[in-house]
């Protein structure tokens, strides 16, 4: 399960990243291109070209995939998960309860 959540998080983020100089050396998460892609049409003057256009539709559609998988582990496996310790007798930390 960790392995799901870490794979789901480094299509999200750049996980290896540790200063901000790194962003030079890993490839950038989805959040560091929408994030560039938001701030190049902010500053346009026009409205956004087709190929901004086609890389939000496809930042959007790798991170409407990627939050998909999210939660189905969160339904499915975490929520076993829980289940699982529940019925241990253990508590879960923090005291949210998800699934």
């Amino acid at each position: 399960m960790v392995g799901q959540l870490e794979a789901i998080e480094a299509i999200l983020v750049d996980i290896k990243r540790e200063t901000p100089r790194d962003v030079l050396r890993n490839p950038a998460g989805l959040n560091d291109t929408l994030v560039d892609l938001i701030s190049v049409v902010a500053i346009a003057d026009a409205a956004p070209t087709m190929s901004a256009r086609q890389v939000s539709d496809e930042v959007m559609s790798r991170t409407d995939g990627a939050l998909g998988r999210l939660d189905a582990t969160i339904k499915g496996d975490v929520a076993a998960l829980n289940a699982a310790l529940r019925s241990g007798g253990v508590e879960l930390l923090g005291g949210a309860t998800v699934g």
